[in-house]
């Protein structure tokens, strides 16, 4: 899954940007990204950064790739940089396989540790990797997530029937109070003559009474 995020003005489609001051606190620890998808995601999106530890970085900073004295030192990209090994050092390990996005508006929903209430609990500790898809369309609702049918990633999978219905009870809490994340919002992209939030509804609906169906 991947976001369609346009070139900066004037970037020519190939302007590196820098990444962004922050990393979420939610790190999905069982599912992994393999080299050849992050080569393919890094060729496909002009905006994507892939640095030589496999750090992919989204972001819309638009700040100059160059210092006061027109070198590398105090530019967004040394910046970018240190942002970065920061987010390893936070992660307590280095990784190869694993990625990292980083988008302003994301990271500072994301990274709350404001975590008091029932639906939080739910957002942010069953489907924390749910939610980072609703913050995406919630922060960028002109824009669309799509699938890439060449990913790869494995995950570890449910070994017997009540591990996979534990999952699944999960799975459905979170669903449905991401659901209700985007049930407000009228401006998500519609598919032919239904809206978003129509087909958000229908969605959740069908997660309430799928437990009944099982």
């Amino acid at each position: 899954m991947a976001m369609n995020l346009p070139p900066l003005a004037g970037s020519g489609g190939a302007h590196t940007q820098p990444s962004l001051p922050a990393l979420p606190a939610h790190l999905q620890s069982d599912t992994h990204l393999t080299a050849h998808l992050a080569s393919r995601f890094h060729l496909s999106l002009p905006t994507a950064q892939l640095s030589s530890h496999a750090l992919i970085s989204l972001n819309t900073y638009t700040s100059s790739s160059k210092g006061p004295d027109g070198g590398k030192e105090g530019s967004a990209m040394a910046g970018a940089e240190e942002m970065a090994e920061r987010a390893w050092l936070r992660l307590g390990h280095r990784s190869e396989n694993q990625a990292v996005v980083f988008l302003r508006e994301i990271v500072e929903a994301y990274a709350t540790i404001r975590v008091d209430t029932l639906h939080m609990k739910n957002l942010l500790h069953l489907g924390e990797d749910r939610y980072l898809t609703t913050l995406l369309l919630k922060f960028h609702n002109k824009y669309k997530t799509k699938y890439i049918f060449r990913a790869h990633a494995w995950t570890i999978a449910p070994d017997s029937w009540a591990v996979f219905m534990s999952q699944r009870r999960r799975w459905i809490n979170s669903t449905v109070h991401n659901l209700i994340e985007l049930i407000p919002m009228a401006q998500l992209c519609g598919f032919c003559c239904f809206s978003m939030r129509f087909i958000v509804f229908v969605d959740l609906l069908s997660t309430v009474l799928q437990p009944v169906t099982m």
